[in-house]
């Protein structure tokens, strides 16, 4: 009964394999996934028996362990979906690459299996022999779980969220285990280009400074993100260098950016900075007078929450007190994010549409969570996606690291 089940998996992972790898040939050449229906159907066996296969080994010692262990293993990071690799594969090749090694990994234990059993590429009743159990075998197994079943659990998660953070803001902001990584995009159209630059108000200073000296001279808009303050409705100044200072972060209202300050009409603000040849910047948000009651009250918690404490737990717990007073209003939180996200994309865009007639170049330095909208509005009017440039902005290790420096060197009494 074991030995059939062995088989059967091993049959199924051979053919899940093969199939996959056919299927991406078929849509290299024809751009269409013909076997689309069988692929999905047989991942979804060899996922679902690789976790009895995984109890086997424990409860059965006579199965080869060299053998299905990679197997069983292989169809669980594909139930993760092959993370963290597509985020250094191509999207072109990944798929063909990752289908190649499920057939490679099973070739591989046929080979095995050759060199022991009686039958061609299965196992032979001879393999399976003497008694089933051991208790040494099923201890080792459990000791083995004990260790990966956690490690597996934190994949999941990181996963998951890497996942959902890559969907949310449509591939513009990705997370890997190394750090956070923001994707910009470039579109052409009628040879007129599109920078769309995802930004994090905290950052590597690297970062800052890469995008700071890409800036392109000649007929060159920067359409500049930032609620502006007409009539002080702002009580504190917002800031994130509290944040920034105790994880070794730069913020990103110190990026260099040589240009020449214009109006919305596009004229320069200080006549005596012409600077031929610089690319121009523009204010492409709205102000804060533009906004209901209840988003003003938002901007201040927050502004207060991250300017005037020292702990981000503190922060958090103001933001999140004043969160919790607004939760049963939903007119409220319905107002707040259409102000901070759909009014502030529509002005974005207005902008973009009206500068496009007078420069080559725009350059949108937005915010990640905005990107997804402004995107699909580039797309709407005719743009092409031309090239993807993908930067670090944040490093888990230096971040980690100088927040441990800061606790090192912090007297007990004033954390």
């Amino acid at each position: 009964m074991m030995r059939r089940f062995a088989n059967l998996f091993l049959i199924l992972f051979l053919a899940d394999g093969a199939i996959s790898v056919l299927d991406e040939l078929f849509t290299a050449v024809s751009g269409m996934h013909l076997l689309i229906q069988p692929r999905d159907f047989l991942a979804f066996l060899v996922l679902f028996l690789s976790v009895p296969v995984f109890v086997a080994m424990g409860l059965d010692r006579r199965l080869p362990k060299r053998v299905f262990l990679p197997m069983a293993g292989y169809a669980l990071w594909g139930g993760l979906l092959f993370w963290p690799m597509p985020l250094y594969i191509p999207k072109g090749a990944f798929g063909l690459i990752m289908a190649l090694g499920q057939l490679g990994i099973g070739l591989a234990g046929i080979w095995a299996i050759r060199k022991q059993s009686d039958h061609a590429f299965l196992l032979s009743p001879s393999m399976i022999q003497g008694p089933w159990f051991s208790l040494k075998n099923t201890l080792a197994c459990m000791s083995a779980g004990i260790l990966i079943i956690p490690v597996l659990l934190c994949l999941i998660g990181v996963s998951a969220f890497s996942s959902y953070v890559e969907a949310k803001t449509n591939g513009f902001m990705r997370i890997t285990t190394t750090g956070l990584y923001m994707n910009e995009k470039t579109y052409g159209k009628d040879g007129k280009t599109l920078r769309l630059i995802p930004m994090i108000h905290i950052g590597r200073t690297a970062y800052y400074r890469e995008i700071g000296t890409s800036m392109t001279n000649g007929r060159t808009l920067i359409l500049a993100e930032g609620v502006s303050d007409e009539k002080g409705l702002l009580k504190t100044q917002f800031s994130y260098d509290n944040m920034g200072e105790l994880l070794g972060l730069d913020s990103q209202s110190r990026m260099q950016l040589n240009a020449t300050y214009v109006s919305t009409d596009f004229e320069p603000l200080d006549p005596s900075d012409a600077g031929a040849g610089k690319p121009h910047i523009v204010s492409a948000d709205i102000d804060l007078s533009e906004v209901s009651p209840a988003t003003v009250a938002f901007i201040n918690t927050l502004a207060t929450a991250l300017s005037e404490t020292d702990s981000p737990a503190e922060a958090w717990r103001q933001y999140t007190t004043w969160i919790d007073s607004q939760v049963n209003d939903e007119n409220a939180l319905s107002d707040i994010t259409y102000d901070i996200f759909t009014r502030r994309n529509e002005a974005a865009v207005a902008m973009m549409t009206k500068a496009l007639p007078r420069y080559d170049t725009l350059i949108v330095p937005w915010g990640a969570l905005h990107m997804a909208f402004i995107e699909k509005e580039a797309q709407r009017q005719g743009f092409i996606l031309l090239t993807e440039n993908q930067r670090l902005s944040v490093s888990f290790r230096e971040a980690l690291g100088h927040l441990r420096q800061v606790q090192e060197t912090t007297p007990p009494a004033a954390r």
